[in-house]
């Protein structure tokens, strides 16, 4: 990892230095040029504030589109577009033959700056929304009560629901009916077509971790794809895919990680821990939400959920120790206070009952337990695995060794006698 973050610093400093450069060698149109690498369109504002406003609408589709699809040329192409054009047309001339112009100059400049910030947190509100871990920027919406179906979540969560699903052995034909329906592939198509030109061919011959990870687990994948996705996790520098061209996200690649461990691959554990331990490792009490590959950068922050059903089950695996609960808990606990009304909530608590399964919290336990778990149906199936996990531990606990009567005493023989029974008393779980 020494290697990886040498080279991201260097690409961080030549980014750095590239409006510092524009400034000095282009002048007052570089000038331009640098703001609008900032924020696209803002070189422009004084002379074509119109063409200032259509860069910074497209600058933001664009970063949607990368942070969802992985389409990272188009966030180039808007910032290389919106820089030419601030210096071909975002200079203006300034009069300066009245006593009135430098009034007037300084009220000019004044004004785009104020844009220019005012248009810098609009951008940043608009793509730190997209980031997973960044969701209260754009708020979400109180739950109207029904329950939801697995065909309702979108391609993604259904993915990772159906995942979740096999693990707890719920493996039936409606659950491969609903991973392989067309909207999964025609979604992998799409994001491979317009992040990476990708035209036919299997949609999931590359990337797509979350829809790979539930094929593998449920069965509906062919030998070859399990050794295509054996290989493609042993080629990335995470260990694991990505789960859109360059976004490497925690929880599906936990769940790969885990898909191919089932199959008998010997190494995938150590080379997901060796992530989890490194540009995965908690920071200020939270994971990273992502890794994005071509600069090898981890940044955002996780899902309260993501992070501790990603954590769940790596230390389930022995990939990792405990130390994920203590950041987790309060949290969880929290969620368990407002109940499963709002749907990170309901599957924080069905993550955090995952955890309880793995660790000794007797506290933790009976409040996290109180909630009900039926709104959404990936909530459900972190619920399921959790269940599965606790019954598979009581079944492999020992029962507790009861000493022999000793047929020498004289009460030994005697029918009489009364033996007390832990277990009415409670004594015993």
């Amino acid at each position: 990892m020494g290697r990886d973050a040498a080279r991201r610093w260097l690409l961080a400093g030549a980014i750095a230095l590239v409006p510092v450069g524009l400034v000095l060698v282009g002048g007052h149109r570089g000038s331009h040029a640098a703001r609008s690498m900032l924020v696209p369109g803002a070189g422009l504002l004084e002379a074509q504030p119109a063409l200032a406003g259509v860069f910074l609408v497209a600058a933001v589709a664009a970063t949607v589109a990368w942070l969802r699809w992985g389409a990272d040329w188009l966030v180039l192409t808007v910032v290389v577009a919106a820089m030419a054009a601030s210096a071909v047309w975002g200079t203006v001339d300034h009069p300066v033959s009245s006593s009135a112009a430098v009034p007037v100059a300084r009220a000019a400049h004044e004004f785009p700056v104020v844009v220019l910030i005012i248009g810098a947190l609009g951008w940043a509100r608009a793509v730190l929304g997209r980031v997973p871990g960044f969701g209260r920027l754009r708020g979400r919406a109180a739950r109207d009560g029904r329950e939801l179906a697995l065909a309702d979540l979108s391609p993604v969560d259904r993915c990772r629901a159906a995942a979740f699903l096999a693990l707890s052995g719920a493996v039936d034909d409606d659950l491969r009916v609903a991973i392989t329906s067309p909207d999964v592939a025609r979604r992998a198509a799409r994001v491979g077509l317009v992040a990476r030109f990708r035209r036919g061919g299997d949609p999931f011959r590359v990337d797509h971790a979350h829809a790979r990870a539930a094929l593998a687990l449920t069965g509906a994948s062919s030998p070859a794809a399990v050794e295509l996705l054996a290989a493609d996790a042993r080629r990335r520098g995470a260990g694991a895919p990505a789960s859109e061209p360059g976004w490497v996200r925690l929880l599906d690649a936990t769940l790969v990680s885990v898909a191919l461990d089932e199959r008998g691959d010997p190494e995938v554990g150590r080379r997901w821990a060796a992530t989890l331990d490194g540009p995965f490792a908690a920071r200020r009490g939270h994971r990273p939400a992502w890794w994005w590959t071509p600069l090898g950068v981890a940044a955002g922050r996780a899902l309260d959920w993501e992070h501790a059903a990603a954590t769940a089950l790596a230390h389930q695996r022995g990939w990792i120790d405990a130390d994920d609960w203590p950041l987790l808990r309060r949290r969880v606990l929290g969620a368990a206070a407002r109940g499963s009304t709002r749907r990170d909530d309901e599957r924080l608590i069905a993550a955090g009952r995952l955890w309880l399964a793995l660790v000794d919290d007797p506290a933790a336990e009976r409040i996290v337990a109180r909630p009900t778990v039926r709104h959404d149906p990936l909530a459900r199936a972190l619920d399921a695995h959790a269940a599965h996990v606790r019954a598979a531990a009581v079944a492999d606990t020992p029962a507790p060794d009861t000493p022999a009567p000793d047929m020498a005493s004289p009460d030994a023989s005697t029918p009489d006698v009364a033996i007390p029974d832990a277990l009415s008393v409670g004594g015993a779980r």
